[in-house]
């Protein structure tokens, strides 16, 4: 090899390393275009809204999508339900029941994980907790004839059921990107509509609750809402009714040893004091160090107060409904807590502070701004499960909140 082919070679690959080097910061900023565009799509809930109901509507499925009215505004919205599972019944958290409302069995889930799609999801500036414990929904058992319903759920891990969600998400945004109703495997083979959610055919998706909290004031409640922040991995900017959580099972306490509804009074007394108070890190260091689950329940301050209110039945708490969200797949538990104890609605009034996932926690008065909730109806700017829970307790409550005579 002479001194020419030595640097005819070497100029080459000097070439082809710039070429390679091109192409990876192109394939790099293409991507980044492609998963800033898609935020923007998640963060535009009034147009995903008219893609879905445009979806179901196609597929002659529009009956199946929940009539949402707030106020004395009315509409279709992506959330998935039947009249089976629509119903009130007091949910009794402070003795428990015979026939707890959420059973807990155990199981050994091997559910795959998609490191590629969380992965792009923090690319895109979404805060995405690490793996954690989680809880997914099996199956449901219904009995139309005394309204009964049960939630069958199972443990598996947060990135389990994220993998499966994001993924639809994704494939919706896609779709919505290029008005496209068809190739939608993800969406035709697991919620095209109610009776084919209602198999859950594909697993996991963890198990939602939406709870609206209702401080009773002379003229009527005070309801907590908040709107999502900017960077939450799902909805972001949407209003939502607080607290708004995914089910969990409680650290280490076998299926065994639960009984009544205290997985249900668990999970709602630690997202209370997380989202409402702010207690996030201090109640995620406790789980980290394996400290007793029940901690809270006397050292948190505001846990104590609202577990008062349970015990002596100042607090009322209501299954509403349930159903699923037609966005992502999440099957979704709507809750009433109404509130009549002075010293929780003090706390609450006095030191609520939101956490990283909503930008504020507002009040609304439902004897003079109940028109907000109606508006934010029409605007199309709910968390469908928001909706669904607000609407429903509109229909327990008719009567006693302006607007609704």
């Amino acid at each position: 090899m002479n001194i020419i082919d030595v640097s005819v070679g070497a100029i080459l690959g000097q070439v082809i390393a710039s070429l390679i080097k091109v192409s990876k910061s192109a394939l790099v900023q293409y991507r980044h275009k492609k998963i800033i565009h898609l935020q923007k799509i998640a963060m535009n809930t009034p147009h995903n809204t008219e893609w879905l109901l445009s979806y179901y509507k196609l597929n002659n499925r529009e009956s199946d999508l929940y009539d949402c009215r707030i106020g004395k505004y009315e509409i279709k919205i992506p959330f998935l339900t039947k009249k089976e599972w629509c119903f009130f019944q007091k949910i009794d958290l402070n003795n428990g029941s015979d026939n707890p409302l959420i059973i807990f069995s155990d199981a050994n889930n091997n559910f795959p994980i998609s490191h590629a799609i969380i992965n792009r999801r923090k690319e895109s500036g979404n805060v995405i907790l690490s793996d954690s414990p989680c809880i997914y929904l099996d199956r449901v058992e219904t009995d139309g004839k005394q309204n009964k319903i049960s939630f069958h759920v199972k443990p598996c891990t947060y990135y389990q059921v994220f993998s499966n969600m994001v993924q639809l998400e994704n494939e919706t945004f896609n779709a919505i990107k290029v008005n496209r109703y068809t190739n939608t495997p993800c969406r035709d083979n697991y919620i095209s509509s109610v009776s084919q959610a209602e198999l859950l055919k594909i697993k996991p998706f963890g198990l939602g609750c939406a709870v609206l909290l209702a401080l009773q004031t002379k003229d009527g409640y005070e309801l907590l809402i908040h709107e999502r922040a900017d960077n939450i991995a799902t909805y972001p900017k949407a209003i939502a009714v607080i607290p708004n959580f995914g089910m969990e099972p409680i650290s280490g306490h076998q299926f065994q040893t639960l009984r009544h509804n205290e997985l249900l009074l668990n999970n709602f007394l630690r997202e209370y004091v997380e989202e409402i108070f702010n207690y996030e890190d201090l109640v995620t260091q406790a789980a980290s160090k394996k400290i007793n689950p029940f901690w809270f329940y006397e050292n948190i301050e505001e846990a104590r107060i609202m577990l008062d209110a349970i015990r002596n039945d100042t607090l009322h708490f209501v299954f509403l409904g349930f159903g699923f969200d037609c966005l992502n797949g999440v099957p979704i538990v709507s809750f009433l807590g109404l509130v009549n104890d002075q010293k929780a609605i003090n706390s609450i009034k006095e030191n609520s502070e939101a956490n990283w996932e909503g930008k504020s926690i507002d009040l609304i008065d439902t004897s003079r701004n109940y028109y907000l909730l109606e508006k934010w109806l029409q605007e199309q700017k709910y968390h469908p499960g928001a909706a669904f829970t607000i609407s429903r307790a509109q229909s327990y409550l008719e009567g006693s909140i302006r607007g609704v005579n």
